[in-house]
């Protein structure tokens, strides 16, 4: 699956997304509502119509809409219907069992925890962030893996600059891991520390404070596992653990 909330993409007139033939007997599709603009498209399997989705209404993510297909790789386009508004789509699932695991990539490239925690990108006056944990609510994932630091660390706001005060760091990740359990109340978490850029040695401090930061803000919260990568990607044949012992 791909989206959920944070990456969702708008589909004018005629604009098709397509997702390239996977194995399956069901086909679920999600998307969401907006007032601002929402329009329709076609969903299309193996080039037929078979249904549709209306982005119109009021705010709302992890619609979805599914079909049961013949066993076999299946193609998916979504084209866009309306040509004053547009399609929101969140994402594809594929399936080939009831049960099994099931992927859901809900991350956003360059983003940094502020902006999971409290919204950043919107669309009309919807914040992305309740898009998004609107999706998580809508899947009810058994697990979820975070995975951020690095732009926080580099100060990516617009471009590089002073990190994200690590303080504000754990703070967000509080909320992140909040909102995920009101979202999903079952779910366990395991949060993935980035490591800094190799181009930051010089500035180990970051790195070490915003480790402390996250240990204290979520370390201690039942079901919620910290790993550390910078054991995989910086290794220390003489000290294999940090000054905080990870």
């Amino acid at each position: 699956a791909y989206g959920l909330g944070m990456k969702a993409v708008r589909l004018g007139i005629n604009d098709t997304l397509t997702y390239p033939a996977q194995q399956a007997t069901k086909i679920t599709v999600f998307y969401s509502r907006t007032m601002f603009f929402g329009g329709t498209a076609d969903v299309l399997i193996d080039g037929a119509v078979v249904g549709s989705i209306n982005s119109a209404g009021a705010e709302e993510s992890g619609r979805t809409v599914a079909y049961t297909v013949a066993a076999g790789a299946h193609t998916v386009q979504i084209k866009g219907t309306s040509g004053s508004a547009s399609a929101v789509v969140e994402g594809v699932l594929f399936e080939t069992a009831s049960s099994g695991v099931k992927l859901f990539d809900g991350a956003h490239g360059g983003y940094r925890a502020d902006l999971f925690a409290q919204g950043g990108a919107d669309i009309g006056s919807y914040d992305a962030d309740d898009r998004h944990y609107e999706a998580v609510a809508a899947v009810n994932p058994h697990l979820v893996v975070i995975g951020l630091g690095a732009n926080d660390m580099a100060g990516v706001s617009g471009g590089f600059g002073v990190p994200v005060n690590a303080t504000a760091f754990g703070s967000y990740l509080l909320t992140i891991v909040t909102r995920l359990r009101a979202a999903a109340p079952g779910c366990a978490i395991v949060f993935v520390m980035s490591t800094r850029r190799l181009e930051d040695t010089a500035n180990p401090e970051v790195l070490t404070d915003h480790e402390e930061a996250a240990r204290e803000a979520i370390g201690s919260l039942p079901g919620v596992t910290i790993l550390y990568e910078s054991s995989l990607w910086l290794p220390n044949a003489t000290s294999p653990q940090d000054e905080l012992g990870w």
